[in-house]
């Protein structure tokens, strides 16, 4: 249930948390550790389930936009990887960041068990290639904003939020931050 809940994370533009969970393996000493995971009340039950509310009936789910599921597909398999100077595993991070990106709730921990090693050993390996966990996030998401802007047909709004900004205004920052344009602007300009 919980891999259930971390990939409706991913798909969903917006966090979609259950109102009850329901588990037939329920051990009361674990209630708040239940709780935490799945983020409301859990209680027994003869089979495992996640109450929704009715307001997530609508929400719109990332993969049902083929067209932006084949740009990113097209974007990893012709990608230049600016960290294959860094290191075997900073390079199999970042491949994985990218391929995985319509996660975009993704967590160092996520990461760390698609590896198999602990958050400390990820961090240690990539420190000893020169580069952190969070500049390879920055990488990806900068990597995949240019190509969503010059390849895709997505609003500045749906790209933000599918690289996991809460704000628009705050995904517009960071663009021009890695550009020195506005997304707008970047769309605009000749592409060499």
């Amino acid at each position: 249930m919980a891999f259930t809940l971390h990939e409706l994370d991913g798909l969903l533009l917006k966090p979609f948390l259950p109102i009850k969970a329901y588990m037939p393996t329920y051990q009361k000493e674990l209630e708040s550790t239940y709780s935490k995971v799945f983020n409301c009340p859990t209680y027994k039950n003869e089979t495992y389930s996640l109450t929704f509310g009715n307001q997530h009936l609508s929400t719109p789910i990332i993969t049902a936009n083929y067209n932006l599921q084949q740009l990113l597909l097209n974007h990893v398999a012709n990608s230049d990887n600016q960290y294959d100077k860094h290191g075997e595993f900073s390079r199999a991070v970042f491949n994985f960041l990218t391929s995985n990106s319509y996660l975009f709730s993704i967590s160092i921990d996520f990461v760390a068990a698609h590896f198999n090693i602990s958050i400390r050993s990820l961090q240690r390996k990539l420190k000893q290639e020169g580069v952190s966990y969070n500049q390879i996030v920055e990488e990806v998401k900068k990597s995949l904003a240019i190509h969503y802007i010059e390849y895709g047909n997505s609003t500045v709004k749906v790209i933000a939020h599918m690289l996991g900004y809460a704000e628009t205004s705050g995904f517009v920052r960071a663009f021009k931050k890695w550009t020195g344009k506005t997304p707008t602007q970047f769309k605009q300009s000749p592409i060499c």
